[in-house]
């Protein structure tokens, strides 16, 4: 039986030179929440996920901080921000957090 979707299969490395030009290119700091990139904390995923269509190539990999690693390899960045604001409107007060959503 075969698939309705086309399956590609990338043929890009990520390599020990890709990582440190990411590194550069994102100021040592986590492509989502902004903090300092570390050797304990640092992991890359792609910007948009591979489930949603993006591709393992270069220009679709970021580096973020460990505990955001499997949020992002599953969220696009709209997804990830919707739930955060949902998050912090939830749970933000009780924290000293507030937000004010304008979604699209």
């Amino acid at each position: 039986m075969q698939n309705d979707k086309e399956i590609k299969i990338s043929e890009f490395i990520f390599k020990k030179r890709e990582f440190q030009a990411l590194r550069k290119k994102q100021n040592d700091k986590c492509y989502v929440t902004g903090r300092d990139l570390t050797s304990a904390n640092i992991n890359g995923s792609h910007i948009m996920p591979i489930r949603s269509g993006g591709e393992h190539e270069f220009e679709n990999l970021c580096l973020v901080v460990e505990e955001i690693r499997e949020i992002k390899r599953k969220m696009t960045d709209e997804e990830l921000v919707r739930i955060s604001a949902d998050i912090i409107k939830t749970l933000g007060k009780k924290y000293g957090y507030s937000i004010k959503t304008n979604f699209k």
